[in-house]
């Protein structure tokens, strides 16, 4: 099993116009937001919420405001998870199916 974060039909362009959006993938955080025009996504790990989290602990990226980027976005998400938290989340929880 190869789990992916995927927004399909959670999350549209439209609803990061007005609000900001938040999620989780294991021990990954992650929100969405616009910021001049462009999709802001912002990782950082669990457990606490983004407000709390030292600054130095996140990372942002910035893509095109559009159906696009939004697929740019998620496979940045993706790749992040699998490059930082993976490893880490397999180790602390032996669970050998995260993949």
């Amino acid at each position: 099993m190869n789990e992916k974060i995927d927004l399909s039909g959670v999350f549209s362009l439209a609803y990061i116009k007005k609000s900001r959006y938040t999620g989780s993938f294991h021990s990954m955080r992650y929100l969405l937001e616009l910021k001049d025009g462009q999709i802001a996504a912002t990782i950082y790990p669990g457990p606490y919420c983004f407000e709390v989290t030292p600054d130095n602990e996140k990372e942002t990226a910035f893509f095109e405001y559009s159906p696009e980027g939004l697929n740019e976005t998620v496979a940045w998400l993706n790749q992040c998870y699998d490059e930082r938290y993976r490893e880490k989340d397999t180790l602390l929880t032996g669970d050998e199916t995260i993949q």
